[in-house]
């Protein structure tokens, strides 16, 4: 349903989108030990009470879930670092490796849990 109030406010929230945010079908490249990952999505994620950021991005392989936890947590790490007014709007943060197949492998970390 929308309507032209609705309409209006995603106006505005599309004009305010950063510009190193993922949107659009555009990657964001984010640096994390050395690598460099393509974001692809970031959105929020209700979880009970609390809110959560979810991040995409692009990867090989996630048959290994050993390493693909390994990136999961640089790639959390990196953008908390980068986006650092995180720690006080959200719960916890949410990678997902996701390869070119689709299949996926995520892990999330509490704000708190987040060095």
């Amino acid at each position: 349903m929308s309507t032209l109030a609705t309409d209006k406010l995603y106006d505005e929230a599309q004009a305010t989108q950063p510009s190193d945010m993922p949107a659009n079908g555009n990657t964001v490249d984010i640096s994390a030990g050395g690598k460099i990952y393509h974001l692809t999505e970031i959105f929020l994620l209700a979880v009970g009470g609390d809110l959560d950021v979810v991040v995409k991005y692009e990867a090989a392989d996630v048959s290994n879930t050993a390493h693909a936890f390994q990136e999961n947590t640089a790639v959390i790490k990196a953008l908390v670092a980068k986006f650092p007014e995180f720690r006080q709007a959200f719960a916890g943060v949410v990678a997902r490796a996701v390869e070119p197949s689709g299949r996926d492998y995520g892990s999330l970390l509490a704000m708190k849990d987040i060095k």
